[in-house]
């Protein structure tokens, strides 16, 4: 494994027939991070008034956010904890998709 990946995914190494669970674990590790990142940069956007986001939703991207990263480090290095952080992960994404579909679309336009 090289020092990049190492860096980015922890001390993990696949066995050949671990393909399908080396790709699934990948694509759930990069998710997580993407999903942190972009929800996080939106917080201060919504304090800085340079994007108003309804004060509901921030509040759930602030707990998004978190609860993200707390995903991410138990899923760090641990191909065995997979579906112990996925299960969790999937509900907690549902909450804020809905969150954010809600205050997108039916919720009252904040005025600047």
């Amino acid at each position: 494994m090289s020092r990049l990946n190492r860096l980015r995914f922890g001390d993990i190494t696949f066995e050949a027939s671990e393909e399908h669970l080396e790709f699934q674990y990948t694509f759930l590790y990069i998710v997580i991070r993407v999903g942190a990142l972009l929800t996080g940069l939106l917080i201060p956007g919504s304090h800085s008034a340079v994007n108003r986001i309804a004060p509901a939703h921030v509040h759930s991207m602030s707990l998004f956010t978190p609860g993200s990263m707390v995903c991410w480090l138990a899923l760090r290095g641990r191909k065995s904890w997979f579906l112990q952080v996925a299960w969790p992960y999937e509900p907690l994404c549902m909450l804020e998709y809905l969150s954010a579909g809600y205050y997108r679309t039916c919720a009252p336009v904040l005025q600047p």
